[in-house]
């Protein structure tokens, strides 16, 4: 066997040890922190239904951009997305809000509409901001899920 095949193996052996390694390292933190991540997540979720309950969907929006704009990391913009979706799904004027939000398998409209949604909010962040506005995405497309289409009545017969 030539050289270079058996240096080419070494590294492909290598790189799938650290590869191994680094995901078993992450399996492993996350059972061990898996009630805590529970908690903080049902407390942000929380925190975001008593913000809607005092505010409009709009308001929502522009809390979790501002919020938004505050963070680092994808665990803090994970939360961020439990308090919007909880914001949402306890707050005013969502049909409002999502007249006009694509739905998220529309890949093309719903990149122009977040990334004209982020820049309209003034988000520093835009690639953060598109993912914060998925859950703005996933809220409408349920709710648009519950109401029956006009003309329709409400069993959808």
């Amino acid at each position: 066997m030539p050289k270079w095949v058996k240096v080419v193996l070494v590294v492909v052996a290598v790189c799938g040890v650290v590869w191994g390694l680094i995901i078993v390292g992450l399996f492993s933190w996350f059972n061990a922190n898996q009630d805590r991540l529970r908690a903080e997540g049902r407390q942000v979720k929380a925190e975001g239904e008593t913000f809607g309950r005092g505010s409009d969907a709009e308001g929502c929006v522009k809390e979790g951009v501002k919020r938004l704009n505050g963070t680092e990391g994808l665990m803090e913009q994970a939360k961020l997305n439990l308090f919007l979706s909880g914001c949402l799904e306890h707050t005013r004027g969502l049909k409002a809000l999502c007249e006009g939000v694509p739905r998220q398998t529309d890949f093309v409209q719903a990149t122009a509409w977040s990334l004209s949604s982020c820049s309209q909010r003034g988000a520093e962040d835009e690639q953060a901001c598109a993912r914060l506005l998925q859950t703005v995405m996933q809220v409408c497309e349920r709710e648009s899920l519950r109401q029956p289409a006009e003309g329709q009545p409400a069993n959808g017969k």
